[in-house]
């Protein structure tokens, strides 16, 4: 888990709320994937002492019982959280009624995210509101990076959807 507080940097940074380990551990992979900064928690008691840090947004999932979610909202307003909110769940009753909470109690409420496992659409949610909060705009040399080894060069099998078989591979750079 990579953690940074915003003073030390202008990456945003998010936290994952959700008592589900693997849950976390995917949002939280994903997430960073993206390039921002995160932290992770498994309940409203251990994530009041991450607010101190003050992350740009709290991502949670709502469980089957909504109060659980709602605690984490109130505990949000109670702590004059001034960041954005990304609900996970499907779309429901249990949805509608803590999204309904969130407003009441002038949370900055994002779509909610039907899926965990959906990663575009986690990546539509992020990346259309988290760049305009980037205070600057880095322009990279190419060149200059990979000399002075800046950037990462990963390789991962790429695999045929239709036919569940690794046909080749892809290269993304971090």
């Amino acid at each position: 888990m990579r953690t940074l507080s915003q003073s030390a940097s202008s990456v945003p940074v998010i936290c994952v709320v959700d008592s589900k380990t693997h849950t976390r551990a995917f949002l939280r992979d994903e997430i960073e994937d993206l390039g921002f900064m995160t932290q992770e928690c498994a309940d409203s008691v251990e994530l009041a002492s991450i607010l101190r840090t003050a992350p740009d947004v709290v991502v949670s999932r709502i469980a089957d019982d909504p109060a659980e979610t709602i605690e984490i909202l109130n505990l949000l307003h109670a702590h004059h959280f001034r960041g954005d909110i990304l609900l996970v769940g499907s779309r429901d009753t249990a949805t509608s009624t803590v999204e309904n909470c969130g407003r009441q109690l002038n949370l900055a409420m994002l779509a909610p995210l039907g899926t965990p496992y959906r990663a575009v659409d986690l990546h539509d949610r992020l990346l259309k509101f988290l760049p305009s909060r980037q205070s600057r705009s880095w322009s990279v040399d190419i060149a200059e990076s990979l000399r002075n080894g800046w950037f990462e060069l990963w390789y991962q099998g790429k695999v045929d959807a239709r036919r569940l078989e690794i046909c080749g591979a892809e290269a993304t750079i971090v």
